[in-house]
């Protein structure tokens, strides 16, 4: 793989001559005029901002190179780094500083192999030689590296031959673990989500995109989010039981002693208000509330859940409240009955009576209707 392009009529490279026209920077104040030292590229990213190059030291870089004091920086930067031990189709991104006496240590240049699609500020880790002996976990993170490389600085170079099958075979496999998993998926993508990144990705391959460096872009972005959602899941450390276990104690975290266990002297309290006022139901919600504030991997799913929670109150408290309020109307126009009268009183007690069980038997149907399934 090369790093140049192939098509400059496609790139947004622009190459500065040394008489160009003065500007004014808005942010530091500082003439910028021939500035752009020779054998240096000045590049444009989609986003509009500028970065530059220097093809034949192989450096990269985000800095200023215009403002004299950031470039004797970076010069000393570069003189101090090997740049003689960069092999074929490597770059470094170089570091520097607006302060001339602030020098970066070479552990902070990072390094990138295009033609394995790594990256890392220990020049040893990407040489080709040793690629093939890097443990899959320790590659994954390389390549997030990379892609994040890629996705600040995507003009200088084409897109890499690997990002589209990379993206797909991800992408594949995202949409199958939302059919499989449903709702219990942990992937960073739904599968409506999927399905549009399953046509951006098409359009990626046609050929008017060849030359794009958004498409260059949108892919390094991709790669990375994917890179990134393994190094969570430790791709390619452990087996599947091993891997099962981990998740599981992920999602069900221990819980917080100074929950679980309330204070001895608010204790029979607590539980005398709830099991015996209440018959318990608070228990009940707030095992389905803890359901509903869950986090699975994704925040529509847990959206979804606290909505279905919601719609589960409103409907089961609907009719224990219309129970309740129709039994409880009758009870003040028979108080308002004179007391001598022992048929009254009588009547007044057994309908006081009937309804304090209908009540009861209300109260008893909503906590066996709202216990979990």
């Amino acid at each position: 793989m090369t790093m140049s392009r192939t098509d400059s009529s496609t790139t947004p490279t622009v190459v500065m001559p040394l008489s160009c026209a003065t500007l004014e920077s808005p942010a530091f104040g500082i003439s910028l005029q021939d500035k752009i030292p020779e054998n240096w590229i000045q590049h444009i990213h989609p986003q509009g901002w500028l970065y530059f190059s220097c093809p034949s030291l192989k450096i990269v870089t985000a800095y200023d190179i215009r403002d004299p004091d950031v470039y004797e920086i970076l010069t000393l930067n570069s003189a101090e780094y090997p740049l003689s031990e960069l092999e074929d189709a490597m770059e470094v991104q170089m570091s520097g500083h607006r302060n001339p006496g602030s020098l970066q240590s070479l552990a902070l240049n990072l390094v990138i192999n295009h033609l394995h699609c790594v990256a890392s500020y220990q020049l040893q880790e990407v040489r080709n030689d040793v690629i093939s002996l890097t443990d899959p976990y320790t590659l994954n993170r390389h390549r997030r590296l990379y892609w994040n490389f890629v996705c600040r600085y995507p003009s200088h170079i084409r897109c890499p031959d690997r990002a589209i099958p990379d993206a797909s075979d991800a992408l594949t496999w995202y949409y199958t673990d939302n059919l499989v998993r449903g709702s219990r998926s942990t992937v960073p993508f739904s599968k409506t989500e999927c399905e549009d990144l399953r046509g951006v990705l098409n359009e990626m391959t046609l050929a008017q995109n060849a030359g794009s460096v958004a498409k260059t872009a949108f892919l390094a972005w991709f790669l990375r989010e994917v890179c990134s959602f393994r190094d969570a899941e430790y791709h390619g450390l452990y087996t599947e039981s091993t891997a099962n276990t981990i998740l599981a104690e992920r999602q069900h975290p221990n819980p917080s002693p100074a929950l679980e266990r309330p204070s001895p002297y608010i204790s029979p309290l607590v539980h005398l208000l709830i099991n015996v006022v209440f018959f318990g139901i608070p228990k009940t919600y707030v095992a389905y509330l803890r359901q509903s504030l869950k986090y699975n991997g994704r925040l529509d799913n847990m959206r979804q859940n606290w909505g279905d929670y919601i719609s589960r109150l409103v409907r089961e408290y609907s009719s224990f409240l219309l129970i309740a309020t129709v039994l409880l109307s009758s009870v003040p126009s028979l108080l308002c009955i004179s007391v001598g009268m022992p048929d009254v009183m009588l009547a007044r007690q057994y309908h006081f009576l009937r309804s304090r069980v209908l009540l009861q038997d209300a109260k008893w149907q909503q906590q066996c209707r709202s216990s979990p399934r």
